[in-house]
Formats: C-alpha cells, structure tokens, sequence
C-alpha cells in the first residue's frame, strides 16, 4: 500500500496519558479527518465518546487560545461547548523515552452525549 494511502493513527506513546487523563481506557480509535492541520481522532471508552486533535508539528501555544475561547462561550451560556480534559502544546515531555517530546494535543468530551 503507498504511503499516501495510509490512514495517520494515533501516536502509541500519547494513548497511555490520554487514558490517564480521561480515567478509563480507550476501547476503539477512529480517524475523524483533519482540522487546522491537526489530526482528528474519535475515541470510544467507557465513560462515553471523546475526540482528540493531534498535532505532530511544534508550534508553541497552538490550542491555548482555543482552550480559552472555549471556556468564554461556556461561560457565555452557550450549552454545547465540548469539556476541556486535557490538552498539551509541544514541545512537552511525554510518557516515552527521555528526552523524547509528545505531540501537542486537545483532549474533549461532547456534552451533548
């Protein structure tokens, strides 16, 4: 199979701390597409449906922003906004080897569910 046709999975080393994050183990992943050059992925687990951005590129504060845009509009009454649970800019120290650095990401459950 060419490499182009490959879907991206999700990086081994990030799922350990996305299940610390979430306090249960992730059952399924699903590639979702992509957002902002950002990877999306849909995560099934026991506590519900959760969906993770990944980004393997190292711009600083890349969620941030967002991460705060986000709280506004919940703080603005609007109801769908989806929980932040975690997230993380790189370049972070991840759960690998040291020295080895994680992608950043954005970790959230739909409050809808």
């Amino acid at each position: 199979m060419p490499q182009s046709s490959r879907l991206p999975t999700l990086p081994g080393t990030l799922k350990p701390l996305l299940e610390m994050q979430m306090g249960t183990g992730i059952l399924a992943v699903r590639y979702a597409g992509e957002d902002g050059g950002c990877e999306v992925f849909a995560l099934d687990t026991a506590r519900g449906p959760h969906t993770v951005r990944v980004c393997r590129r190292g711009i600083p504060n890349l969620f941030f922003a967002e991460v705060q845009a986000l709280g506004q509009q919940r703080e603005n009454g609007q109801e769908d906004v989806p929980d932040v649970i975690a997230f993380a800019d790189a370049p972070y120290a991840g759960l690998g080897a040291p020295g080895q650095t994680g992608p950043a990401f954005l970790l959230l459950r739909s409050r809808n569910t």
